[in-house]
């Protein structure tokens, strides 16, 4: 009588997390291997990159071929190998302002972002809600930054843009009226002083547009002789702001 012995085969495959193990250079990715091993009672793992236990961790620099052998009782072996691939990291993240980036208030500032698979907006270092676009409106004045991902690749977050937006400058004037002249009499207008402000006075007969400059009136102060409506346009940074 023959007797026959059946045998399992050995095998050992190796399961990647993440999978595909596809990472990103200078992000510090983490790759975990774990080799399944069937047929046999194990009695070692041996990696090519000399670690002996069932799961390693690696994080290459460049594309690396990882390759794990199993050994059974009895000296049978099985080996299985993963390639670990490292795509190259993608460019810092730059900002493009469609326009000025100081403008006055009730105008925006449109910044663009350079091309990527989403995108994060922050102010001041703090993230945007909803700011996920590759266009954003900024209204308000501060810092901004963006950010995003290239497939699984992290985008180095860009440099900052500053945007300003400059309030309107006060505009009053003093008296403010109406005033009674006497024919041949003027009255002295003053507006509110104003730091680095330019002024230009301006005349309606009833106070509907159009409104006229005054040529040459462009002090702080006007003398008023004529009957009508008179302004002034208060000018700071290039934001103007109009007396009543």
């Amino acid at each position: 009588m023959i007797s026959v012995q059946l045998v399992n085969a050995q095998s050992v495959t190796i399961d990647p997390v993440p999978n595909p193990p596809t990472i990103c250079a200078g992000q510090g990715t983490i790759v975990s291997l774990t080799a399944n091993a069937t047929g046999g009672i194990i009695i070692g793992y041996a990696w090519s990159d000399s670690g002996s236990t069932q799961a390693i961790n690696v994080s290459p620099l460049v594309t690396t071929i990882y390759t794990i052998t199993v050994t059974f009782l009895g000296g049978l072996t099985a080996t299985d190998n993963e390639t670990v691939t490292v795509l190259p990291a993608p460019p810092q993240a730059t900002i493009t302002p469609a326009g000025p980036t100081t403008v006055c208030i009730g105008n925006t500032v449109q910044l663009d972002a350079s091309a990527a698979d989403t995108w994060q907006w922050y102010l001041n270092g703090n993230p945007i809600t909803g700011a996920t676009s590759q266009t954003y409106i900024a209204s308000v004045s501060g810092d901004y930054t963006v950010t995003g991902t290239i497939g699984n690749c992290s985008v180095p977050i860009s440099a900052a843009t500053t945007v300003s937006i400059i309030p309107l400058p006060v505009a009053n004037v003093t008296p403010p009226g109406p005033i009674d002249l006497c024919y041949g009499i003027t009255a002295t207008l003053t507006a509110d002083p104003v730091s680095g402000a330019t002024y230009q006075w301006q005349y309606s007969f009833n106070g509907n547009p159009p409104w006229s400059d005054i040529v040459g009136e462009t002090n702080q102060t006007y003398d008023a002789g004529t009957t009508g409506r008179n302004r002034v346009a208060v000018t700071v940074g290039g934001c103007v702001n109009y007396s009543n």
